[in-house]
């Protein structure tokens, strides 16, 4: 489940969305993720300036392309019933319309998944990117 909202969260499409912001509303209106986050992303989506990568993207009419690879390492807690943490290595390319392709940009995703309990579906309670 943490790597399609993942994946859904960060790939843009610069010829129909405005911002990163986007790609965040997609993931939220989807249903990925708790009522407290998706109401923590709209919020600070609306705070996000789209800054020079963006520009750069716009420029080309590029879209991304996203490459997951689990990262999960010794340590972390244990899942539960309700509770799973997963770390992922992203990277984020972008593909231009012109041919272009530009430096991809590398994070490290760690996730929370909650769920009511279970059989219940996860969704996305935290997510930070390094």
């Amino acid at each position: 489940m943490s790597k399609g909202a993942l994946t859904a969260m960060l790939t843009y499409d610069t010829a129909t969305d405005t911002s990163r912001t986007e790609a965040s509303r997609r993931m939220v209106a989807a249903g990925w993720c708790t009522a407290a986050y998706g109401a923590k992303a709209k919020a600070s989506g609306s705070q996000s300036a789209s800054g020079a990568s963006w520009t750069t993207w716009t420029s080309h009419r590029a879209y991304t392309t996203v490459d997951l690879t689990s990262a999960d390492q010794a340590g972390r807690p244990a899942d539960t019933e309700t509770t799973a943490f997963r770390q992922w290595a992203v990277v984020i390319t972008p593909h231009g319309r012109d041919k272009w392709i530009g430096p991809p940009e590398n994070y490290t995703a760690f996730v929370e998944l909650v769920r009511s309990g279970k059989g219940a579906s996860w969704r996305l309670n935290s997510l930070s990117l390094q």
